[in-house]
């Protein structure tokens, strides 16, 4: 399994280089739920730099396009086509018409949120030349294993960081504060319930609400050994997330509880949705 990052900054990209095995970055106003996202020509940058190092480079375009997006997207897939870099996570099929439509060589990642929960649905885009899947983090251990056994497409799961629960693309947190006359308006926040803290953005884009804890799925997700295994950094410095790829590196069938045990007393992180059964409730 490969390790591939997602940065919050080109210094990340710098301190972590001989770390990991590749990078997941985005674009401005084309990419949603990504730690960096930086206008076109400061990512060329980012890709020249990292495909020296001869680290693979995947290019987030995961945003749901509206008609007016559509002739930029045209345009950046072309740029990057001619960058020869690893891969393009999408959401919005336009990309896989248009891939078609320009005879782009570029492999696109399937990764519909919440919707690429099974193989079938993987098996479906694989053979509409989407050959690679990014997991939903909602699923479980034995759902997430049988996709990558199971399906026919190279396979990311997300096995470590903050995971996205919900996305609007209305500025609720925002209303909200104008309603009642407040004045201070920031671009993260944190959402209280109960005794838990959920790390909120309200920008430009809309208002995207993380998880409470630290999603922690090194042990279980090594033992499925996907394709890829992705690394969020989101709101987590350099320095532990240094530490963190350090651990991975180390942990083996010998130490690999007594690691998982550091982790996750180290960011107070859980196991999220990996040991809790998926059920579905029909109401009369």
């Amino acid at each position: 399994m490969e390790i591939i990052l997602m940065p919050k900054s080109s210094n990340e990209i710098k301190n972590t280089i001989n770390l990991v095995d590749g990078y997941l970055i985005g674009i401005k106003n084309l990419s949603v739920n990504m730690p960096y996202e930086e206008k076109f020509e400061t990512i060329i940058e980012d890709i020249k730099y990292i495909k020296q190092n001869n680290k693979k480079v995947f290019i987030s375009l995961n945003k749901n396009m509206h008609n007016k997006d559509l002739e930029l997207v045209e345009e950046y897939l072309i740029k990057l086509d001619n960058l020869d870099i690893s891969g393009i996570l999408f959401y919005d099929v336009a990309l896989v018409n248009l891939k078609k439509r320009l005879g782009l060589k570029t492999e696109l990642i399937f990764g519909q949120e919440h919707m690429s929960n099974n193989y079938l649905t993987s098996n479906f885009w694989y053979e509409h030349d989407a050959k690679m899947q990014l997991v939903s983090p909602e699923l479980t251990k034995e759902e997430i294993k049988e996709m990558v056994e199971e399906g026919l497409s190279e396979t990311m799961v997300m096995m470590f960081g903050y995971l996205p629960m919900f996305v609007s693309k209305r500025h609720l947190v925002k209303n909200y504060l104008e309603f009642f006359d407040d004045q201070k308006k920031e671009d993260l926040y944190f959402l209280s319930h109960n005794t838990d803290l959920y790390p909120t953005i309200d920008d430009e884009k809309g208002t995207l609400v993380f998880s409470a804890k630290i999603f922690n799925g090194i042990k279980e997700i090594k033992d499925i050994n996907p394709n890829y295994g992705l690394i969020n950094t989101y709101l987590i410095n350099d320095e532990d997330i240094i530490w963190l790829i350090k651990k991975y590196k180390e942990m083996n069938e010998k130490n690999k509880d007594q690691i998982d045990l550091e982790i996750i007393k180290k960011f107070d992180a859980d196991y999220a949705f990996l040991y809790k059964d998926t059920v579905y409730k029909v109401k009369s």
